[in-house]
C-alpha cells in the first residue's frame, strides 16, 4: 500500500553515531573487551532489525492509516501527567506524581524500566495499541552537539518492552515541559541555534529508534508557537510549560516561513537515519492563517496530532476545526484530548461526531 513513509533503510547503520561516541568514551586499556560487548550489541541491533523489516512500518495514504493493507486506528493513551494516566488504570487517579516517562529518562533504572513494563502490559490489556510517551531535549543533549549515551540506551531498553507489549509509541520529543530542568546552556542560543540542536536531538532518537517494530511516530514536539519577542516557554499548567516559542527573532509577517522551515530542518535530519516512519506535530486546534495551522505546515507532515479539549456549548467548533485538518489529506489524530473545560457528556459528543474524520484517540 503506498504511503508518505518512503522506503525503508537498513538498520544498524543507524546506531552509528552513539555506538561511535560510546567506543570513544572507553579507555584503550578496556577497548577489547568492550569491543566484544559492543559485537554483542550490535548483533542485538541486526536482528530487531530484521524483525522490523519483517513488520511493516505504519504509513499514511488518502488521510488515514495503514498497517499493511489493513486501516490502522491508533487507540490508547498519553503516558504523561496524572490527569491523563489514571485512565488505563496503570495507578490510582489519587496518588499523583511525575510524568513517567521524565522520571524514567531522569534516571533509567531496571526497576523503572519494569514499572513502565507493567503499565504498558495493562494498557494493552484495556485495549490500547498506541502509547504517547515524551522525552525532554535535556534527557538527549548532553551539550549543543553530544548525546547522553546512557539516554539512548534507556530509550532503547523501552523500545524492546513496546515491542513485546505490542503497543507502538507516538515519540513525543524536543520538550522543555521542565523549564528549571532545561540545559544550562540551551536558552542562551539564538532562534537558529537550537533549531540545530533540535535537528540533533531529532537525529539521535531516530537514529536509536529506526530499527525497533513498534514506533507509530515521530512528533517533531507539542503544541509549538512563534511568538517575536517572546519568553522561550509558555501554557504553564501543573508544574509544566506545555507551548514551546519556536523563534523569537522573527516578525510576524515572516513567521509562517519560519514554521515551514523549522519543519523542514528537522525532518530532514530524521529522515537521515529513518526513512520509514511517520512524522507529525502535535497541534493546537486553532484553523486559519497561523504558522501552525494546517494551512500552513499540513502537507509537510505525515500525519496531524490535534490537540482538543472541547468546552460545554463549542463542541460543533471544536468539531468544525477537526473537520478543518482532515481536509488537509494528512491522517488527523487526537493526540490529547480529555473532558478537561466540559462535561463528560460534551466529550462523548465531540468523540462520536469527531469520528468520521480521524484516524486516533490518545
Amino acid at each position: 500500500m503506498p504511503g508518505t513513509a518512503v522506503s525503508q533503510r537498513k538498520g544498524p547503520a543507524v546506531l552509528r553515531t552513539p555506538w561511535a561516541r560510546l567506543k570513544r568514551s572507553v579507555p584503550m586499556q578496556h577497548r577489547a573487551s568492550k569491543r566484544l560487548a559492543l559485537i554483542a550489541a550490535t548483533s542485538a541491533v541486526i536482528l530487531i532489525s530484521s524483525q522490523a523489516h519483517a513488520m511493516r512500518a505504519i504509513t499514511a495514504h488518502e488521510g488515514r492509516l495503514w498497517l499493511g493493507n489493513e486501516r490502522f486506528h491508533a487507540y490508547g493513551y498519553n503516558y504523561g501527567p496524572q490527569a491523563w494516566r489514571w485512565l488505563c488504570g496503570c495507578v490510582p487517579p489519587a496518588r499523583g506524581g511525575p510524568v513517567p516517562s521524565f522520571r524514567y529518562f531522569d534516571h533509567p533504572t531496571s526497576r523503572g524500566l519494569r514499572s513502565i513494563s507493567k503499565d504498558l502490559a495493562r494498557a494493552r490489556r484495556h485495549g490500547a495499541n498506541t502509547i504517547r510517551i515524551h522525552i525532554e531535549l535535556g534527557h538527549v543533549m548532553r551539550t549543543p552537539t553530544r548525546p547522553r549515551v546512557r539516554t539512548l540506551r534507556a530509550l532503547a531498553a523501552l523500545l524492546r518492552v513496546a515491542d513485546r507489549s505490542r503497543v507502538f509509541l507516538d515519540i513525543t520529543g524536543n520538550l522543555v515541559w521542565r523549564r528549571e530542568r532545561a540545559p544550562s546552556w540551551y536558552d542562551g542560543l539564538s532562534d537558529r541555534a537550537r533549531w540545530a540542536v533540535q535537528a540533533r536531538f531529532w537525529r539521535f532518537v531516530a537514529g536509536v529508534a529506526a530499527p525497533f517494530p513498534r514506533v507509530l511516530a515521530y512528533e517533531l514536539t507539542s503544541e509549538p508557537v512563534i511568538i517575536q519577542g517572546g519568553d522561550w516557554y509558555h501554557g504553564f499548567l501543573g508544574g509544566h510549560w506545555f507551548v514551546p516559542n519556536i523563534a523569537r527573532k522573527v516578525a510576524p509577517s515572516e513567521a509562517n516561513s519560519a514554521a515551514r522551515s523549522w519543519i523542514h530542518l528537522l525532518m530532514r535530519s530524521i529522515r537521515s537515519v529513518d526513512r520509514r516512519r511517520l512524522i507529525g506535530l502535535g497541534m493546537l486546534p486553532w484553523v486559519g492563517d497561523w504558522p501552525f495551522g494546517p494551512g500552513n505546515v499540513a502537507s509537510l507532515l505525515d500525519v496531524l496530532f490535534v490537540h482538543s479539549y472541547p468546552a460545554d456549548g463549542q463542541v460543533q467548533k471544536e468539531i468544525a476545526a477537526v473537520r478543518e485538518f482532515a481536509a488537509s489529506g494528512k491522517p488527523v489524530v487526537l493526540g490529547e484530548t480529555y473532558p478537561y473545560a466540559g462535561s463528560l457528556k460534551t466529550h462523548e459528543r465531540f468523540l462520536v461526531e469527531s469520528a468520521p474524520y480521524v484516524s486516533g484517540h490518545l
